[in-house]
Protein backbone atom coordinates (compact mmCIF):
# COMPACT_ATOMS: atom_id res chain seq x y z
CA UNK A 1 0.00 0.00 0.00
CA UNK A 2 1.04 3.82 -0.65
CA UNK A 3 2.38 5.46 1.81
CA UNK A 4 2.10 9.29 2.28
CA UNK A 5 3.72 11.06 5.10
CA UNK A 6 3.79 15.02 5.46
CA UNK A 7 6.95 16.45 7.40
CA UNK A 8 7.48 19.84 8.91
CA UNK A 9 10.49 21.14 9.79
CA UNK A 10 12.22 24.67 9.62
CA UNK A 11 15.49 22.67 8.58
CA UNK A 12 16.21 22.09 4.77
CA UNK A 13 19.17 19.71 5.10
CA UNK A 14 16.48 17.36 7.90
CA UNK A 15 13.11 17.26 5.04
CA UNK A 16 15.70 16.92 2.25
CA UNK A 17 17.49 14.01 4.65
CA UNK A 18 13.65 12.36 6.18
CA UNK A 19 12.92 12.30 2.01
CA UNK A 20 15.91 10.21 1.39
CA UNK A 21 15.50 8.37 4.22
CA UNK A 22 11.67 7.42 3.70
CA UNK A 23 11.51 7.06 0.10
CA UNK A 24 13.33 3.71 -0.86
CA UNK A 25 16.14 3.98 -3.42
CA UNK A 26 14.54 3.11 -6.77
CA UNK A 27 10.89 3.37 -5.90
CA UNK A 28 8.89 4.97 -9.03
CA UNK A 29 6.80 7.65 -8.63
CA UNK A 30 3.36 5.55 -9.05
CA UNK A 31 4.51 3.03 -6.14
CA UNK A 32 5.94 2.98 -2.84
CA UNK A 33 5.78 6.25 -0.66
CA UNK A 34 5.01 9.80 -1.13
CA UNK A 35 6.45 12.28 1.26
CA UNK A 36 5.63 16.22 1.30
CA UNK A 37 7.98 18.66 3.27
CA UNK A 38 7.30 21.69 4.22
CA UNK A 39 9.06 24.04 6.94
CA UNK A 40 5.68 26.09 8.04
CA UNK A 41 2.61 25.98 9.81
CA UNK A 42 0.81 27.31 7.29
CA UNK A 43 2.09 25.39 4.29
CA UNK A 44 1.75 22.41 6.47
CA UNK A 45 -2.13 23.20 7.21
CA UNK A 46 -2.69 23.57 3.17
CA UNK A 47 -1.55 20.03 2.57
CA UNK A 48 -3.49 18.57 5.23
CA UNK A 49 -6.98 20.27 3.62
CA UNK A 50 -5.72 19.06 0.52
CA UNK A 51 -4.36 15.22 1.30
CA UNK A 52 -5.20 12.15 3.05
CA UNK A 53 -1.94 11.51 5.11
CA UNK A 54 -0.94 8.21 6.75
CA UNK A 55 1.56 10.11 9.31
CA UNK A 56 2.93 13.20 10.07
CA UNK A 57 6.31 14.15 11.74
CA UNK A 58 6.16 17.91 13.16
CA UNK A 59 9.37 18.99 14.55
CA UNK A 60 8.16 20.88 17.82
CA UNK A 61 11.41 22.84 17.48
CA UNK A 62 9.45 24.91 14.46
CA UNK A 63 7.50 26.28 17.04
CA UNK A 64 9.83 27.75 19.91
CA UNK A 65 8.48 31.16 19.52
CA UNK A 66 5.56 30.24 20.42
CA UNK A 67 4.72 26.44 21.51
CA UNK A 68 1.28 27.15 21.19
CA UNK A 69 1.47 27.14 17.03
CA UNK A 70 2.96 23.61 18.02
CA UNK A 71 -0.59 22.52 19.66
CA UNK A 72 -2.87 24.48 17.47
CA UNK A 73 -1.09 22.33 14.12
CA UNK A 74 -2.07 19.05 15.99
CA UNK A 75 -5.19 19.96 17.22
CA UNK A 76 -5.88 21.11 13.23
CA UNK A 77 -4.54 17.64 12.29
CA UNK A 78 -6.41 15.77 14.07
CA UNK A 79 -9.36 17.72 13.36
CA UNK A 80 -9.02 16.67 9.57
CA UNK A 81 -7.89 12.85 10.35
CA UNK A 82 -8.11 11.46 13.89
CA UNK A 83 -6.51 8.30 12.17
CA UNK A 84 -3.32 10.43 11.04
CA UNK A 85 -0.33 9.08 13.26
CA UNK A 86 1.42 12.29 14.97
CA UNK A 87 5.28 12.06 15.54
CA UNK A 88 6.42 15.17 17.54
CA UNK A 89 9.96 15.69 17.98
CA UNK A 90 11.61 17.79 20.36
CA UNK A 91 15.18 19.32 21.21
CA UNK A 92 14.21 19.36 24.38
CA UNK A 93 12.88 16.80 26.65
CA UNK A 94 9.46 18.88 28.55
CA UNK A 95 7.40 16.71 30.28
CA UNK A 96 4.64 19.03 30.09
CA UNK A 97 4.68 19.83 26.31
CA UNK A 98 4.85 15.81 26.24
CA UNK A 99 1.71 15.12 28.29
CA UNK A 100 -0.70 18.02 26.80
CA UNK A 101 0.60 16.96 22.84
CA UNK A 102 -0.45 13.07 23.71
CA UNK A 103 -4.10 14.64 25.44
CA UNK A 104 -4.23 15.85 21.97
CA UNK A 105 -3.95 12.63 20.71
CA UNK A 106 -0.74 12.80 19.49
CA UNK A 107 0.87 9.23 19.90
CA UNK A 108 4.95 9.64 19.97
CA UNK A 109 6.61 12.25 21.05
CA UNK A 110 10.68 12.23 20.59
CA UNK A 111 13.55 14.20 22.02
CA UNK A 112 16.52 14.43 19.39
CA UNK A 113 17.82 12.27 18.10
CA UNK A 114 15.80 10.48 16.60
CA UNK A 115 16.88 6.62 15.26
CA UNK A 116 15.82 6.21 11.65
CA UNK A 117 14.56 2.94 12.25
CA UNK A 118 12.40 4.06 14.81
CA UNK A 119 10.46 6.23 12.60
CA UNK A 120 10.21 3.77 9.76
CA UNK A 121 9.23 1.35 12.17
CA UNK A 122 6.32 3.73 12.79
CA UNK A 123 5.38 5.01 9.58
CA UNK A 124 5.74 1.33 7.88
CA UNK A 125 4.22 -0.63 10.05
CA UNK A 126 0.79 1.19 10.86
CA UNK A 127 0.51 -0.51 14.13
CA UNK A 128 1.55 2.39 17.11
CA UNK A 129 1.85 -0.62 19.47
CA UNK A 130 5.20 -1.80 18.17
CA UNK A 131 7.36 0.31 20.17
Amino acid sequence: MKKRILIVDNDEAILFAYRKLLIPEGTKLDEGTEVDAVGTREEAEKLLQKNKYQAAILDFGLFRANDEDGFELIRYAKEHDPCLTLIIISSYENTEMKDKACKLDAVYFFEKPVSVNVIKKIVFSGNPSLL
